[in-house]
């Protein structure tokens, strides 16, 4: 069962993890006043049953641009059988990896970092000491250079994102990107799914976590 993109986002934010501003607008003028505090970006979220990728427009930074955008996508909403309209704090440049937890039939739980080429994984939980060792081997690899205290950060990253998935009856738990600016790190997208239960409803739109 696939959890709703908001609610995920949203139980992230709850335990402490950086996660870009969001909330779901369902009109140009919500979205107008979505942006008042900086650009935005606008995207369409396929509704949970639905199949299909998000679409998203970036770097919206006048009422005028921020209008055409919503308009732009509410018109293509039918499309995606009830999709829902999301806007997002525009997260300035920087480095994109995904952190995947998972679990695997023959392995067990596993949490995995990787980006379009390279990937390391360990055993989730991780402890602080394990997670600093994944990240190290991932961006040796990837030969990106990070200093000691974005390490630091992205390895309290690593742990609450075990203990996220460790303590919810998920069976996957992804955070796909994860931007990386100096020190700090932002939260973009994240998709939940959760193990299903005999006679649970196949498209529950929202859950709450203990």
């Amino acid at each position: 069962m696939i959890v709703d993109t908001l609610t995920v986002l949203d139980l992230l934010r709850e335990r402490g993890v950086r996660v870009a501003r969001s909330r779901y607008v369902t009109s140009a003028k919500q979205a107008v006043a979505f942006a008042a505090r900086g650009p935005i970006a606008l995207r369409l979220v396929p509704a949970l049953y639905a199949s299909g990728s998000s679409i998203a427009i970036n770097d919206l930074t006048t009422s005028q641009m921020v209008r055409r955008a919503f308009e732009r996508l509410a018109s293509q909403a039918e499309r995606f059988a009830g999709g829902q309209i999301l806007a997002q704090r525009m997260v300035d440049p920087g480095t994109d990896i995904a952190i995947r937890c998972r679990a695997d039939a023959a392995l067990g739980r596993i949490v995995e970092v990787r980006n379009g080429v390279h990937r390391v994984q360990g055993a989730a939980p991780l402890d602080a000491r394990a997670a600093q060792a994944v990240l190290t081997e991932f961006f040796e690899r990837a030969h990106v250079a990070l200093d000691p205290a974005a390490i630091r950060t992205l390895t309290r990253l690593m742990v609450q994102v075990c203990a996220i998935f460790v303590n919810t009856a998920s069976s996957r738990l992804t955070l796909d990107p994860v931007r990386l600016h100096d020190d700090k790190y932002d939260v973009i997208g994240a998709t939940l799914e959760m193990r299903r239960a005999a006679g649970s409803h196949r498209h529950p739109a929202r859950y709450r976590f203990a």
